[in-house]
């Protein structure tokens, strides 16, 4: 089958749209997909409401934008729009597919302003491209190698019991156990940074 696209060459060549794609809680901003297969049937597409603009691709969007593109006499499709022209492979007819505006009758006073809390370029932080951490494990390593030196030199030390009291202790009564716990915690955290794929 070939692509959509394809059929009938770039069908949106003439719209010039502006995207504004929302999730229905308006908090995740979904615009870069529809913007992508705008682009891909020929549709020149706006990152900002201009004069050129011919069409508006509204869901959840802000009121300002509907209001805008109302009283410029621009298009409103919805997303369906944008995808029935990508399934044809022709430019379909927006009145068949208007944008719907659930906040159009509410006082401008309830009216809320949102913002996508979702970083675009979201990387875990790892030791590998965080220098914070790098050092933090570094120095974890560090402090477990003089923790083995003093316990070989057999030199008394302070330690937290389970209980969160401090307590003074000579090597004969050193729970091996709190060593070997940073050790092994350390080990961990080693064998997490070899099982991480860069994204």
């Amino acid at each position: 089958m070939a692509a959509p696209e394809t059929l009938g060459g770039p069908v949106l060549k003439d719209v010039v749209a502006y995207v504004e794609v929302w999730s229905a809680s308006g908090t995740e901003n979904y615009s870069k997909t529809f913007i992508n297969q705008l682009a891909d049937m020929g549709a020149k597409v706006s990152k900002t409401f201009n004069k050129q603009v011919t069409h508006v691709v509204f869901k959840d969007g802000y009121q300002s934008t509907w209001a805008k593109a109302q009283k410029k006499g621009v298009k409103l499709v919805s997303v369906l729009w944008v995808e029935k022209c990508r399934t044809a492979g022709v430019h379909i007819d927006e009145s068949l597919f208007p944008a719907a505006n659930p906040n159009e009758h509410l006082p401008s006073l309830m009216k809320k302003k949102r913002k996508c809390m979702q970083p675009k370029d979201f990387i875990p932080k790892t030791p590998e491209n965080d220098k914070r951490l790098q050092k933090k494990f570094e120095k974890m390593a560090k402090e477990l190698q003089q923790q083995k030196t003093t316990l070989d030199n057999d030199v008394p030390v302070l330690l937290f019991e389970s209980n969160g009291s401090l307590v003074y202790s000579s090597t004969v009564k050193i729970c091996r156990g709190h060593h070997s716990a940073m050790e092994k915690r350390l080990q961990e955290m080693k064998e997490k940074r070899k099982n991480l794929s860069p994204i």
